[in-house]
């Protein structure tokens, strides 16, 4: 079933955000199921409310931001920048909602739980408590566009020519992400690993001694992004995928991408959030299970020994792999993609 075909369930008004990006993926999904729109946009966005080049405009301008003030922090966005606040109309009934895209698990913007009948949050812990009206949501990759949804479904099917792949960037915890780079470059198979490092100047000392721990490890390091389409390729081409979760333990956003193109996962750890869906190890993804502490710090040392045995006995398990991979396409398909997370917003908003 395409959105096309889809009969749009009443109107939906979006208050537009200075942070886009991190409704992005919604305001696609809301766009199949209803008839969408954003208001207080900036002239630019007006033009073609529709197209991809608006969001990208002010997501390129977000990511030059810190050259062009000097300093990452320049113009930095509040908490509540991150949440979107909507109102959907439908059948006479005004329902207010708001969708927390935010990769904290605490409620970023209490103004708008206050606001709202339906809060969603895409960060939300399943052992941590939360007010009634507070719901899960798919974190969705705000950077990706219909098109390239379609080019990562292309993709399922590519050749694999390495046997693991881990690029990520060394944040949100350094000396764990060290150390998960440290263990993977011991296994003996073909691999690619790239550290990308962060050039902050408060962590100047700390930076400088993961890299010279990663490259006495062999990984490459590097302070430049990787090319997204480049990114995409290598990731297709490799048997197993290194994930680990976000700067505040969150599911990142390229579990979007990786779920998408089918692949097979190893994360450093089972997530604390839960979408409305629960991602399931050795469903999902195979869990290397590292009992990580909640403020991003590394666990002990022996327990990243679960991760070389993770990898390694599922590069012999060419089963587990492919079952691995249906799984992931499957669950993005079913449940995390666009038309599948719209349906989804209007199925809570209904029951109100």
């Amino acid at each position: 079933m395409t959105s096309c075909s889809i009969d749009r369930k009443g109107s939906v008004f979006a208050r537009y955000s200075r942070m886009p990006h991190y409704q992005a993926y919604y305001w696609q999904a809301l766009s199949a199921v209803t008839r969408f729109s954003v208001q207080d946009a900036p002239w630019w966005y007006n033009i073609s409310p529709t197209s991809i080049s608006a969001l990208d405009v002010e997501a390129v301008v977000e990511q030059l931001r810190p050259r062009l003030g000097g300093t990452r922090h320049w113009n930095s966005p509040d908490l509540s920048d991150f949440v979107g606040c909507y109102t959907w109309h439908h059948h006479g009934k005004d329902i207010k909602f708001a969708i927390d895209a935010h990769d904290l698990q605490d409620i970023v913007s209490p103004r708008a739980l206050e606001w709202c009948d339906l809060y969603f949050k895409a960060n939300k812990w399943h052992n941590k408590q939360y007010p009634e009206k507070v719901v899960p949501i798919v974190n969705g990759n705000g950077f990706l566009r219909q098109r390239h949804l379609a080019r990562l479904q292309a993709m399922r099917h590519v050749p694999k020519t390495n046997d693991l792949l881990f690029i990520s960037r060394v944040w949100g915890g350094v000396e764990h992400n060290v150390r998960v780079f440290e263990a993977l470059a011991e296994l003996p198979c073909k691999k690619r690993l790239m550290a990308i490092l962060v050039a902050d100047p408060g962590c100047a000392a700390e930076t400088e001694m993961a890299e010279k721990r990663l490259q006495h490890a062999g990984v490459e390091c590097t302070y430049d992004l990787i090319p997204i389409r480049k990114l995409w390729q290598e990731t297709a081409a490799a048997k197993i995928i290194m994930l680990r979760a976000g700067k505040y333990m969150c599911i990142p956003w390229r579990m979007i991408d990786l779920l998408c193109m089918g692949a097979c996962m190893v994360t450093d750890s089972d997530f604390n959030p839960l979408w409305p869906e629960p991602l399931q190890p050795d469903v999902h993804y195979a869990g290397a299970g590292i009992d990580r502490p909640e403020d991003t710090s590394s666990a002990p040392r022996e327990e990243y020994g679960r991760i070389t045995a993770t990898v390694s006995a599922l590069l012999d398990d060419e089963e587990k792999q492919h079952r691995l991979r249906r799984n992931g396409a499957a669950y993005f398909d079913n449940h995390a993609a666009p038309l599948r997370v719209g349906e989804y917003i209007l199925s809570q908003l209904g029951r109100l």
